[in-house]
């Protein structure tokens, strides 16, 4: 059900996403941003298969949540800290590789951002049960 209405959501907007961002091409930027938005699409996978793998190695109980806390702030931290370093370490802007970036997940900038952020929110959740 929610996978439905996000996929609803983000068909919409993709018809109203601009075709510049302060006066380049989308298909420009893209280009110029592969790396990090490579990265960024990698790392995220990499977050959610080793944050979901916890369970079996880690001797959770299948009714613990912990793991699932862990992967999602892995899968959605790991690609923010991507797209902050790349275009840090290649001298581009940092807000370009995070606006494109939005941008070619086929939805909003703010949603795209509301989900990642919501995402390291459950992280730090999930680091802090570890600790605690």
């Amino acid at each position: 059900m929610g996978g439905s209405i996000a996929t609803m959501i983000a068909r919409r907007a993709a018809g109203r996403l601009p075709s510049h961002y302060r006066g380049r091409s989308l298909v420009y930027l893209r280009r110029r941003h592969r790396a990090s938005i490579w990265s960024a699409n990698a790392l995220f996978l990499l977050g959610l298969i080793s944050g979901l793998l916890i369970w079996p190695l880690g001797h959770y109980a299948s009714t613990d949540s912990l793991p699932l806390l862990l992967a999602a702030g892995m899968s959605c931290g790991l690609p923010l800290l991507a797209l902050l370093l790349i275009p840090w370490m290649t001298r581009r802007p940092i807000r370009e590789a995070w606006v494109i970036f939005g941008y070619s997940q086929g939805g909003p900038v703010w949603l795209i951002y509301s989900i990642l952020l919501a995402g390291v929110a459950c992280g730090v959740v999930g680091v802090l049960r570890l600790l605690g």
